[in-house]
């Protein structure tokens, strides 16, 4: 402190200004802080609110039971093992109908044939 009153009133004035300068600066940060945080909890809830919607779209349980999954199982994991098997059956069947087609046109095509044959005389 200074010898004369008015240099302490001055100096006082001055750290209070520096105070309430700071805490003001500090306090915009805190608040920008806050903002930033609150945008993201509201980002947050609006991907949540999203991601149920998607949830409650299917039954995850009554799929993985179709699938053949047992009590205790992770239905994601039957689902995830499962899938690709059965669209891989899916294939093969294709193909075993496209086979059987192919026989079956040549069946005809041979009764065809035949019929014309007896046809003439």
């Amino acid at each position: 402190m200074s010898d004369t009153p008015r240099m302490n009133l001055a100096l006082r004035k001055a750290q209070e200004d520096y105070t309430e300068s700071y805490l003001l600066t500090e306090g915009l940060k805190l608040e920008r802080e806050l903002n930033a945080a609150n945008d993201r909890i509201k980002r947050l809830d609006e991907w949540k609110e999203s991601a149920l919607e998607v949830e409650r779209e299917w039954d995850a349980n009554a799929v993985a039971t179709m699938l053949g999954a047992k009590l205790g199982e992770s239905q994601r994991k039957v689902i995830q093992r499962e899938v690709p098997l059965l669209l891989e059956r899916i294939k093969r069947l294709e193909s075993v109908e496209n086979s059987h087609a192919a026989v079956l046109n040549a069946i005809d095509n041979w009764i065809r044939q035949y019929k014309a044959k007896e046809a003439k005389p």
